[in-house]
């Protein structure tokens, strides 16, 4: 992302490398394959881990279209409404099935010459580009106005980052209650993501100067 947005200027081709880089580390990733053992220190370990990777370009693209995209949902918001809803139902359904039926672990290919990641992987990224279109649309009609939601809207890139720490390195060995355990780690991500906000905002002001 910083290279494509530093060194290309127009920004139709932006988004086009920007797809490109996504696509290529979606690949990557599935190539990659599991490692249940961890005896190859993969940092990806299942589908899991990308499935939601292509909204990275997909945001962008509404963003950068936003007016004509605005438009035509506003001319056909019930309809895209409806088949969202719809067609939701129906990607998850077909996902559960996929997940238990074929599985992420499952070394033999279910269908000749095509890997069962690949089975499984690309209708999660459909359900991922679904829900959240389907959140865009309810966002038109409801409005959540919290001075604390707006307020973690100004870590939210800090707290993204950090919060997989706590769950994975530091509490998730406990035998605390799961309320317990995700009560405690969304404190310690909010003060430790406040935290890096200051030191990402110090960096910032001095690459700029």
């Amino acid at each position: 992302f910083y290279l494509i947005y530093t060194k290309i200027k127009k920004e139709d081709a932006k988004l086009k490398w920007m797809f490109a880089a996504s696509l290529l580390l979606i690949l990557f990733s599935l190539l990659l394959g599991h490692d249940p053992s961890k005896a190859g220190n993969h940092w990806f370990m299942g589908e899991w881990w990308y499935n939601s990777t292509i909204l990275f370009v997909m945001g962008m693209l509404v963003a950068r279209f936003k007016e004509p995209v605005q438009k035509f949902v506003k001319k056909h918001y019930k309809g895209l409404l409806a088949t969202s809803i719809v067609s939701f139902v129906l990607v998850f359904v077909l996902v559960e099935y996929l997940v238990w039926t074929i599985g992420f672990y499952n070394p033999v290919p279910v269908i000749k010459g095509i890997r069962n990641e690949l089975l499984v992987s690309v209708p999660q990224m459909l359900l991922c580009i679904i829900f959240v279109w389907f959140i865009l649309l309810m966002n038109l009609k409801i409005s959540l106005h919290s001075p604390m939601l707006i307020w973690i809207g100004t870590i939210s890139l800090e707290l993204y980052l950090i919060h997989g720490i706590f769950v994975k390195h530091i509490f998730d060995f406990t035998n605390w209650n799961v309320m317990v355990m995700y009560g405690v780690v969304f404190i310690c991500g909010i003060v430790s993501a406040k935290l890096l906000w200051y030191v990402d905002k110090a960096l910032i002001k001095r690459i700029i100067r």
